[in-house]
């Protein structure tokens, strides 16, 4: 996924600093011995006359010298070592996108997850009438709360505007409730008006549209144009055409853990997780664990678990707390 971004753990981040420190202390530790041993040399330059033999001098004062500063040299190796080492596995870290979960219960449903950089903006539709409303449950459907009004064209009118950041790229997740068929029918029709939006066929900069929820068999999805995708499951077992179409591997976090976030995740529960990661990793696609305490401990918990999502419902604070990681 494009918006993945680089890491360092604030571990890594103190270990490089103080290896950085002592390294650059010892350095100059060890210029001043040099200095030292020119001093030395020069303060000897009555005793050396242009016959080869007395250069030993030269030679014998430089490593006896020397000799009382070859810890320095040892430790320069090794703290260098370290610092390496760290970076090396610093780099191997990235920082996870964020997903804004239920987007539209939000105060500014869009826009705060977009301004806050989340990476997937998750909205649940039905299909009312030939028109897409979103909504959690039926009871809470509005008239003026539709999918075009709400996401559709918010998107649009910034790729209309050149207000969009070409080097940010999102994705719009369709949580559909209830009778995919025709919510993907519905679906298809408006993302089709919007090429330069939704089609990154046409606009490499487009944002992404996923399905999740109620999905069409996973033996179908090859059959939809690349400007619909689709959330997979763990479980299931895709062809290859098929998961080329799928975004992500996302799957209920209480499936693996009953863990509140408060504290340390369960040695049991951090194994069961990582194989799920792993597996998901080795077909070349990131995960979403949802149902997730919402809470910084887990939060850092899935960083060190390089799960790829952060499944939120603070996007201002989630935000906060990873842009801190970079600092």
């Amino acid at each position: 996924m494009t918006t993945f971004e680089r890491l360092s753990s604030p571990g890594r981040i103190t270990l490089i600093k103080d290896a950085i420190a002592s390294l650059q202390d010892a350095v100059a530790k060890v210029k001043d011995a040099i200095a030292s041993c020119k001093d030395e040399i020069a303060a000897r330059q009555d005793q050396i006359t242009l016959v080869p033999a007395p250069l030993c001098i030269y030679v014998n004062t430089f490593a006896d010298t020397m000799k009382k500063y070859r810890s320095i040299f040892n430790l320069c190796l090794k703290l260098f070592f370290v610092a390496v080492c760290a970076l090396i596995i610093n780099v191997g870290k990235t920082q996870p996108i964020m997903h804004s979960h239920n987007d539209y219960t939000h105060a500014l449903p869009f826009w705060d997850a977009y301004n806050n950089r989340a990476g997937v903006i998750e909205a649940d539709v039905y299909c009312i009438n030939n028109v897409l409303m979103v909504a959690h449950d039926k009871k809470d459907i509005r008239p003026d709360k539709t999918l075009d009004k709400m996401y559709i064209q918010p998107i649009v009118q910034l790729f209309n505007s050149n207000q969009i950041d070409s080097a940010r790229h999102f994705y719009l997740m369709v949580d559909i409730k209830e009778n995919a068929v025709k919510v993907l029918d519905v679906l298809l029709a408006l993302l089709q008006q919007h090429p330069s939006a939704f089609n990154r066929e046409t606009n490499p900069n487009a944002v992404q549209v996923f399905i999740s929820g109620e999905r069409p068999p996973d033996t179908s999805f090859h059959h939809y144009p690349s400007y619909i995708m689709f959330d997979g499951l763990p479980a299931k077992k895709y062809t290859p055409e098929d998961l080329h179409q799928v975004v992500m591997i996302s799957d209920n976090f209480r499936n693996y853990s009953n863990w509140n976030g408060v504290g340390v995740l369960p040695a049991e529960d951090s194994l069961a997780i990582s194989a799920v990661i792993k597996e998901a990793h080795a077909e070349g696609k990131p995960v979403r664990l949802w149902g997730a305490p919402d809470t910084e401990a887990c939060w850092l918990t899935f960083i060190h678990l390089n799960a790829d999502v952060i499944n939120t419902d603070k996007v201002k604070e989630c935000r906060a707390f990873l842009n801190s990681l970079k600092h």
